[in-house]
Parts: structure tokens; C-alpha cells; sequence
């Protein structure tokens, strides 16, 4: 347990630390703007993770229709069920765990941000005794700059929102967006939908009541990581589950027509091979991915 949490503070905490004490002393020593500057870093860094599970989200929301073709000639056998949707998302190049990606890295940063927060912050001699040993040696300015001033606006960065509602709205209202705005706009398993939506609504409320009592600076870092995420998902992926009928791009009507043509085709040339007429109908279909080839080259 010892090895496991000085691995922790070595690989996390400590470089976190030392990151924010040294964007306070080039930031003007403000630790408010050390903070979001250090969420763009992190967004930054986790940028392509970002993108492909925002692009994984709209393809899988894309393409229920086949889904729903799936469940319809298989009712009742969940085993063909689970087997043809997978086949389906490995022929897309889809997997149904990667958006969970940026999610799953979102939590130890959390929790990193705030034992890093808590550290600069020394409140008490003791603390800011504590905080030497951590720091690099040798990365420049970090000794002179502490102790780090916590004000910035009406907050104090180390204590919680004296508003008292303000932050903790913020955070609530800023998950609940970029949580929509990742769903899938249209889901054909009503058990993932109900599931979904749960979700979405309790974890804003779940991190809306824990910034009552957490560090303000913890509550900053999310609404400046939430914000950015929004941004990038709305360029990836347009309005996502927040406005399902509300599209960026024209790409993504073109894709969703595609793949409901497709269905379409596989139903035809199943009734055309049993009739004799299946030549025809692979015909059909060979001449519509050609168009759609050229099409794009356009």
C-alpha cells in the first residue's frame, strides 16, 4: 500500500504541484489563472483522446438505424443480438468501450487537482513546511513564489465558494452539458438510453454537491475543463444528445443516409437471392459505393 501510494504522489501529485506553483510565479502570481491555464495543458495533452471519443459518439449515434435492424430480426436471441452488433461495430472500426477513455482519465486528474491544490495552499505553517520537500530543485522561480496568494475574483481557491451557489451551479450545469452533448442523439437499446440518461443527470448533481464543500480552485479547474470539452465537442461532433436535431455539418445526414441505405440494400439483396435476383441486387449496390467514391473525391 506504501508502494502504491508513493508511486501516486510521485506520478501525480507531485508534478502537479510543482506544475501549478510554477505557472503562478509566470502568471503573474495569480493562482486563479495558473489553474486554467493548467487545464488547457492537460486538455491539450489529452486533446486526440478527446477527438476520437467524440467522433466514436456521433458514428455510434449514426448508426442505429442498423442497430435497430439487428434487434428486430433477432428478437428474443440476445446472443445473436450481442454477437451481430459487435460484428457491426468491428466492421465500422467502432469500439463501444473507447469513448469511455477521456472519462476514465478525468478522474485522477480530479483527484489529483485537488491534493495539489490542497498542498500549494498552505494554510497552516506546518503545511507550508510540508510543501518545500515537494518541490523541484531544480525547476526555476518555484521557491521564491511560495507561499502561493489563494484570491482570485470573489474566491478563495483553497476554501469554498463564500457565495455559496454560484460554483457549484456552474460545475452542475457545465457537466450536464458536455454530458448531453457526448451522448449518442439517438439510442436503439432502451436500457442504455434509461442508463444514459441517469447518468447524466446524477453525476452533475453528484459533483454540484461536493463543490459545497470541496476548494474553490478544484471547482474552477472543472468548469475551465468542462468549457474547453464543450467547445471541442461541438467542432467533432456538433450539438450531440443536447440538440439531436441539430446538425454542424451536412456530413453526418449524408453518413446517417448512407448507413440507412445500406440497410436497405442488405434487405433487397437478401429478398432478391431468394427469389434468384441476388446478381442484381450486389449490382445496385457496387454502383451506389461508386458514386459514393467519387462523390467524396469531388
Amino acid at each position: 500500500m506504501e508502494f502504491i501510494s508513493l508511486i501516486w504522489t510521485e506520478a501525480v501529485i507531485r508534478p502537479m504541484t510543482n506544475s501549478l506553483v510554477f505557472l503562478y510565479a509566470v502568471l503573474f502570481e495569480n493562482f486563479g489563472i495558473a489553474i486554467i491555464c493548467f487545464t488547457f495543458i492537460i486538455r491539450l495533452a489529452t486533446f486526440p483522446l478527446t477527438v476520437k471519443q467524440a467522433r466514436m459518439t456521433k458514428q455510434m449515434g449514426l448508426m442505429q438505424p442498423k442497430l435497430q435492424e439487428i434487434q428486430k430480426k433477432y428478437k428474443g436471441d440476445r446472443q445473436a443480438i450481442s454477437r451481430e452488433t459487435m460484428k457491426l461495430y468491428k466492421t465500422q472500426g467502432i469500439s463501444p468501450f473507447g469513448c469511455l477513455g477521456p472519462f476514465a482519465l478525468q478522474f485522477p486528474i480530479f483527484i489529483g487537482m485537488f491534493f495539489a491544490i490542497r498542498d500549494t495552499l498552505a494554510t497552516t505553517p506546518e503545511a507550508l513546511v510540508g510543501l518545500g520537500p515537494k518541490l523541484y530543485s531544480a525547476l526555476p522561480l518555484v521557491d521564491s513564489a511560495i507561499p502561493v496568494s489563494d484570491g482570485f475574483l470573489w474566491l478563495n481557491l483553497g476554501s469554498p465558494d463564500p457565495s455559496p451557489l454560484i460554483m457549484p451551479v456552474l460545475v452542475g450545469l457545465s457537466t450536464f452539458v458536455l454530458s448531453k452533448m457526448s451522448m449518442a442523439s439517438k439510442n436503439a437499446d432502451p436500457r442504455q438510453a434509461s442508463m444514459a440518461k441517469t447518468m447524466t443527470f446524477m453525476m452533475p448533481i453528484f459533483l454540484a454537491f461536493i463543490t459545497f464543500s470541496f476548494p474553490s480552485g478544484l471547482a474552477l479547474y472543472w468548469i475551465s475543463s468542462n468549457l474547453v470539452g464543450i467547445i471541442i465537442q461541438y467542432f467533432t461532433s456538433g450539438w450531440g444528445g443536447l440538440f439531436p436535431n441539430k446538425e454542424v455539418t451536412s456530413d453526418s445526414k449524408t453518413l446517417e443516409k448512407e448507413l440507412i441505405s445500406d440497410g436497405q440494400d442488405n434487405e433487397r439483396g437478401n429478398f432478391s437471392e431468394n427469389s434468384g435476383g441476388g446478381d442484381g441486387a450486389r449490382n445496385q449496390r457496387a454502383k451506389r459505393s461508386s458514386k459514393r467514391g467519387s462523390g467524396r473525391r469531388n
